[in-house]
């Protein structure tokens, strides 16, 4: 059998492989070998040598492949020999944690032959139903502002989510209720220390070196839109404080629901703004937001548009 396991969704991705390993162990007394391998440079001949090796032995194993996809000559080599594999004994998985070119032939034969499960990034319906279905595990409810909060701090990593409510369940064992203030409690924001240095950047009106540090999340791998969400988290977070600073509108009760550390950063970086340039340039982050979700613009024009309207 043969599985292509792929996606930016990673945490769901391996949730989807120990799954298929579980079923598979489920046939066997003893826990039956895995063979892990790294695609970059692999041959084909190597998997096709191992599993003869095994065979005469008569081991039945998983081989577990990740990194596959820049190989282009194993990737030529499978399509002409690769049929034989489908109705191996063996387990052949694929593994990727990244989207991938669904108009590749390789990812075509896979489709053919074996099966393919995509977990794409979460959106935001997706990170509540899991943030819903992890809690109730344990018979645990979270009130709407501590998930608001909890989806702001984590920014769609549900690694770090998984951590986190595993940290707050913990902690709330008895009451079995997480508060908003148990999240500002024991979670730390997930936020890139580039982020502030953009923002800096944004300050100074500097678009060479705003742009550059756009594009250096880009290059990290970084969705535009998750670059957006953290620019205009944090300038939320410098309106609360400049508000509060210059017309002691927001109580010290609002800024209760700002973590500390980025609490710090918003003081230190809010003194290089007017009130009203941070309500212009949130509007303008607002405005490409929405630009950006009703399909008018492209995330990276947006991000683009943010910096050169300076």
């Amino acid at each position: 059998m043969i599985y292509l396991i792929f996606g930016q969704n990673s945490f769901f991705a391996h949730r989807k492989l120990k799954q298929i390993l579980t079923e598979r162990q489920k046939f066997f007394e003893k826990n039956f070998p895995i063979l892990r391998l790294n695609g970059r440079n692999l041959q084909l001949a190597t998997i096709e040598e191992r599993i003869k090796n095994n065979t005469l032995f008569g081991q039945t194993v998983v081989i577990l492949i990740e990194e596959i996809w820049q190989n282009q000559k194993f990737k030529k080599e499978f399509l002409e020999r690769g049929r034989s594999f489908a109705s191996s004994k063996f387990l052949l998985i694929f593994f990727e944690t990244q989207d991938l070119n669904k108009k590749d032939p390789f990812f075509g034969f896979i489709k053919k032959i074996g099966q393919i499960y995509e977990f794409p990034e979460p959106n935001l319906d997706q990170i509540k139903q899991f943030i819903k279905e992890t809690l109730a595990q344990r018979k645990f409810q979270i009130q709407p502002a501590a998930q608001q909060l909890l989806i702001e701090f984590t920014q769609k990593d549900l690694w770090d989510l998984n951590t986190q409510l595993q940290k707050l369940m913990a902690y709330k064992s008895k009451e079995r209720v997480i508060k908003k203030e148990d999240v500002l409690l024991l979670v730390k924001p997930k936020i890139d220390t580039n982020i502030f240095k953009t923002i800096d950047a944004l300050a100074e009106k500097n678009k060479k070196q705003a742009m550059a540090l756009l594009y250096n999340h880009l290059e990290k791998g970084e969705s535009p839109l998750y670059i957006l969400s953290m620019i205009k988290y944090q300038f939320k977070n410098l309106l609360i404080v400049k508000e509060q600073e210059t017309s002691y509108k927001f109580p010290d009760g609002k800024l209760k629901d700002i973590h500390p550390f980025v609490l710090r950063k918003a003081r230190h970086q809010s003194k290089r703004f007017t009130l009203e340039q941070l309500k212009k340039f949130y509007h303008k982050i607002f405005k490409i937001d929405l630009a950006i979700k009703q399909g008018k613009i492209a995330p990276e024009e947006g991000l683009e548009l943010l910096v050169l309207d300076l």
